[in-house]
């Protein structure tokens, strides 16, 4: 499982206050809803005021590959970097495009550049071991996951993957320990939640 991130804001569209503006605001707001077809007319109307508001080129790449729409979403996606190259979600998400395209090499290289801007973004560190997990690249995964876990102790995802990744190259006690673990945690809620 790959995590998309929405990171919906105004960003440096160029665009303030305004019409636009507004625009944006409303289809995101659609978006966080739910109702993607709302949002992306939104997003649209938004494009024909201003055809380089990256934050609505990639809204709508978010949009179109919920409808499993890739190759037209990783089009606008890419459009929304050119107008902002450095936007950590923009490079997350044109990753985990690539990857569901089986473009396996993007996407690592996008994972990476994303983690260049923000070394703290769990969720492009996660994206970036699961593919270097599927390209063979076990051993760098493992220790991506192992980096999550320690800033993320509770992600059940990074530790059944990372239990994974230890299956693959035979360290099967390391492996038992982390499934272990989740079998502790999902008791430990259970419990929780019967008290």
């Amino acid at each position: 499982m790959v995590k998309f991130s929405l990171g919906i804001g105004l960003g440096r569209d160029g665009v303030g206050m305004g019409e636009a503006s507004d625009l944006f605001k409303s289809a995101a707001e659609h978006h966080r809803a739910g109702r993607l077809s709302v949002a992306e007319t939104g997003y649209r109307d938004v494009l024909t005021m201003n055809p380089r508001h990256a934050n609505a080129l990639h809204m709508l790449g978010i949009v179109l590959s919920a409808r499993n729409e890739d190759e037209a979403a990783i089009e606008y996606i890419r459009k929304a970097l050119i107008e902002q190259p450095d936007d950590q979600n923009f490079l997350n998400n044109y990753g985990v495009l690539c990857k569901k395209l089986d473009r396996l090499e993007l996407a690592i290289t996008a994972y990476r550049e994303a983690l260049a801007r923000d070394p703290g973004y769990i969720d492009a560190a996660y994206n970036l071991a699961n593919a270097l997990a599927e390209s063979g690249e076990v051993f760098e995964a493992i220790d991506l996951y192992d980096d999550i876990l320690k800033r993320a102790p509770d992600n059940p995802q990074a530790r059944a993957n990372l239990a994974n990744a230890y299956q693959k190259i035979g360290r099967l006690d390391d492996a038992a320990v982390e499934i272990q673990r989740l079998i502790d945690r999902e008791t430990d809620a259970a419990a929780h939640y019967n008290n």
